[in-house]
């Protein structure tokens, strides 16, 4: 049985590419999805940083770095106090 990457609890799911997470917080990652800011790399090698909340005063966009990616989600989830999940494949 595997631990939560997240939160240490044991889990039996499967790992999502190199971590295991449990089941509250995979529930969790969805809620931030749909109501947060989303920072991914996107096939054309770009990363991306997507508002889902229709009430933050910040917008995301596009970025040359990840490096670039992560500040520009930080300063959006510090201004308008939402959380983000970041969703790359390798760390």
């Amino acid at each position: 049985m595997a631990e939560c990457a997240r939160c240490g609890d044991f889990t039996d799911n499967s790992a999502e590419g190199e971590y295991h997470y449990c089941e509250d917080c995979l529930g969790r990652f969805g809620e931030v999805e749909s109501s947060g800011v989303v920072i991914e790399q996107g096939n054309d090698g770009e990363h991306h940083v997507i508002v889902t909340d229709d009430t933050a005063s910040l917008d995301g966009g596009t970025e040359q770095s990840q490096v670039d990616a992560l500040a520009r989600g930080k300063c959006i989830v510090d201004e308008c106090g939402l959380e983000a999940v970041f969703k790359y494949d390798k760390t």
